[in-house]
């Protein structure tokens, strides 16, 4: 290419729109795209990569992994300085075995001012077809760059433009909103300036077509939104007369081994589906300081009953424990998805051993380890006796959908185990060979916060019955019903409705005090957020508990996650809503 199609190529006015869409140029660094330069450097063994944005005049870098100062505080060069600009012909890499002496940038001022030598670049091409810059590696000797560098740095490269695309739709997704308040606001003026109709109305249109494209953007998230409440809503019943009939001393032994084994089944089933939630979408945890001792001997007797009895399960836990943030549920399901993975790799039989351990890592450490924030750490290693793992293996262990085990596998474990220890701040690394078994270990940052002592959940069951009186709402019958009878069992007098209007019927008919409003977050017609709002004007100091099927994304937007308001998920033990309940009442 030479001078003229290059300097057509980069002031190309579709290219340049195509590039402003994404709405990354002079933005902050963002980890995800870190990350991603961080694996490429790390890979090929080179000590600069780059995630470079290139438009008429200069080149931006949305990440810069090793590049020297003031280049890197600046995160932007002219073009006398890029060699990205010459990413011109998609799916083909830009390979520089030694600047020098390659005609297409041997005078490029890169070479001298920033000592770019040898260099591999990938260009980064929208769906359009538009080449928006290039993910590059950069070293600054010369290098005869091999064939698996230039597959690495593809594939990371394609990861590269998956998160650009995604923060296009989200940029797309926002701008559409916010039309779509533009359009309210429109709808309000149409009464007031009746002259103005015409004109008001074909901007409805255009404004209608723009939101019809932010729904079509968002049906994914509500699909896996719905399918989880309309399982939640299913579990519910199985768990809750579960554990209700398990109360039963009437029971055989036979007949209690059978409905253990229907409760450890709704249970697992009820995990799947927060697996399911945890990796499409982020979820909202329930940070605590927790003591990670006591959530594996909590959770070892479920572990147990899920490992075949052929694998011995060795737990090691260490005795100067210290407290991490963390959700513990989250933390369950890390511990599960790696027990079952460690049980797979030994369909003969081994050992699976858990243990803790607290580890100060160093800043030795960190500069080895580029994820790791030096300081104190509580280590969690679960390792197994088993086959292994080669390097390919290894290689690909965290991605979405890999999987090793044929079409049993759905590739989830591993990557919501991955996405669960970043959301806790943490680091997970992998030590494997074949025949040699398998290490996972676990770094969560150590907080000075003091654990802080559940005191509900140690109530006597005597203690958590009461007398007060509970609205109920529920549009699910059976959930309705379920729900209806544990209530009931703790000596509450309940009163039911199935839907907003129905409940505030009632809250106005009943003569006595309505002490709580128990009610389903998404219901049709009128949502719990809502309804509470109208009932509480009906009667004062009116408490409320929200509870819901949906991942937390969903019902974030209706304000009953904010802090103080409380909430229980679907689906719940009876224990821990008798526990929640009894809470609410009893406070001041």
């Amino acid at each position: 290419m030479n001078a003229d199609d290059l300097t057509t190529h980069l002031e190309n006015p579709a290219r340049l729109a195509a590039l402003h869409a994404v709405a990354l140029l002079d933005t902050p660094t963002e980890e995800a795209f870190d990350r991603l330069s961080r694996l490429a450097a790390r890979f090929v063994n080179a000590p600069v990569a780059l995630v470079s944005l290139v438009d008429a005049h200069r080149q931006f870098f949305k990440s810069c992994i090793g590049l020297p100062e003031p280049w890197s505080s600046r995160r932007e060069t002219p073009l006398s300085h890029s060699f990205c600009q010459h990413n011109r012909v998609a799916g083909h890499p830009l390979l520089i075995e030694d600047a020098r002496t390659h005609p297409l940038v041997k005078d490029n001022l890169a070479t001298v001012d920033l000592n770019v030598i040898a260099y591999l670049g990938i260009p980064l091409v929208t769906s359009d077809g538009y080449v928006l810059g290039s993910f590059c590696v950069i070293d600054s000797k010369p290098r005869n760059w091999r064939e698996e560098d230039v597959s690495v740095i593809q594939d990371l490269a394609a990861a590269v433009m998956t998160e650009i695309q995604l923060r296009t739709e989200m940029t797309e997704r926002s701008r559409a909103e916010e039309e779509r308040d533009k359009f309210n606001e429109l709808n309000i003026r149409l009464r007031e300036e009746i002259t103005a109709r015409k004109q008001a109305e074909e901007q409805q249109r255009q404004l209608e077509a723009k939101l019809h494209l932010a729904q079509k953007m968002e049906a994914i998230g509500q699909l896996s939104g719905g399918i989880a409440h309309d399982l939640n809503n299913l579990l519910s019943p199985i768990l809750g007369y579960g554990e209700l009939l398990s109360e039963d001393s009437g029971l055989t032994d036979k007949q209690r081994e059978s409905l253990n084994q229907i409760l450890n089944s709704g249970l697992r089933a009820r995990d799947l589906v927060r697996q399911l939630l945890t990796f499409s979408r982020k979820q909202i945890l329930q940070l605590k300081p927790q003591n990670i001792n006591e959530a594996i001997e909590n959770f070892s007797k479920l572990l147990r009953r899920t490992i075949p009895e052929h694998i011995e399960i060795k737990v090691i836990l260490s005795p100067n424990i210290r407290p991490v943030m963390a959700d513990v549920g989250q933390l369950e399901q890390v511990i599960m998805n790696l027990a079952i993975n460690a049980a797979d790799a030994m369909p003969d039989g081994g050992e699976l051993t858990i243990e803790t351990r607290v580890s100060e890592l160093d800043k030795k450490y960190a500069m080895s380890h580029p994820e790791v924030t030096p300081g104190p750490h509580m280590m969690l290693a679960v390792s197994d006796t088993g086959c292994g793992m080669d390097k390919e293996t290894r290689d690909h262990i965290f991605e979405p959908f890999f999987s090793t085990k044929g079409e049993q596998g759905t590739g989830l474990g591993l990557a919501t185990v991955f996405g669960i220890v970043k959301q806790h701040t943490g680091s997970i690394w992998l030590y494997s060979e074949p025949n040699n078994g398998t290490t996972f270990k676990i770094y969560l940052p150590i907080t000075e916060e003091r654990l802080v002592e559940e005191k509900a959940a140690k109530k006597k069951a005597s203690d958590l019955k009461g007398t007060e009186t509970i609205l109920l709402v529920e549009d699910n019958e059976d959930v309705l019903r379920l729900t209806h009878a544990i209530l009931q069992q703790q000596g509450y007098t309940i009163l039911t409705a199935k839907d907003g209007n129905e409940a505030l019927a009632t809250l106005e008919s009943h003569e006595g005090l309505v002490h709580m409003l128990f009610t389903d977050v998404i219901m049709p017609g009128m949502n719990g957020r809502e309804l509470y709002e109208k009932a509480v004007q009906k009667q004062p100091g009116l408490k409320v508990l929200f509870m819901s099927g949906y991942p937390d994304s969903v019902i974030a937007r209706l304000r009953v996650l904010d802090k103080g308001i409380q909430f229980i998920q679907k689906p719940f033990s009876t224990k821990d809503l008798a526990c929640k309940i009894n809470e609410i009442l009893k406070a001041e």
